[in-house]
């Protein structure tokens, strides 16, 4: 009995270890949490993000550990609750280059053909969730180019 005990309490502690998020790779000021990655790369996020009021809701930041006031964000671009548009930010302060720079590659043998690298495609679903009953936009704008919230060039649904 005493052996099964002895196990039992044994592999209560092991069960305990294993679930140690490793608390040496956490930093908390108070104000934000500071994750280390293991070498594997991969985290699980199994809780939901607490955020401040009146701000645009941040899904997700990412940083260079050498250029920190540069980053590319995913926000909830309205204010609106129960609302989520997806916005995706690209920011860079450390010289004048580019904000957001996006690439569609191939390899050379694959470099024929009519098939474009990159497509830009708005469309509408009839239901998303299962993205089936899909057609063109027949009424709305496509795409607009602005700068802050002047717009300066637009493409209707039409191609104009």
């Amino acid at each position: 009995m005493k052996t099964l005990i002895i196990a039992f309490i044994s592999l209560v502690a092991i069960i305990a270890k294993a679930q140690d998020p490793s608390p040496d790779r956490w930093v908390d000021d108070g104000q934000t949490t500071k994750i280390t990655l293991p070498q594997n790369g991969r985290l699980s996020v199994t809780k939901n993000a607490i955020y401040d009021l009146y701000v645009m809701e941040n899904v997700a930041q990412w940083k260079m550990s050498d250029a920190p006031l540069d980053f590319l964000k995913i926000l909830n671009a309205t204010g609106v609750s129960e609302t989520f548009i997806p916005m995706f930010l690209g920011h860079n302060q450390t010289d004048n280059r580019a904000s957001m720079f996006m690439i569609g590659s191939t390899n050379y043998t694959n470099d024929y053909g009519i098939e474009p690298i990159v497509i830009f495609d708005a469309r509408k679903y009839g239901d998303a969730e299962a993205l089936t009953d899909g057609s063109e936009i027949a009424n709305r704008a496509l795409f607009r180019w602005q700068s802050y919230k002047t717009p300066y060039m637009t493409l209707s649904a039409k191609g104009a």
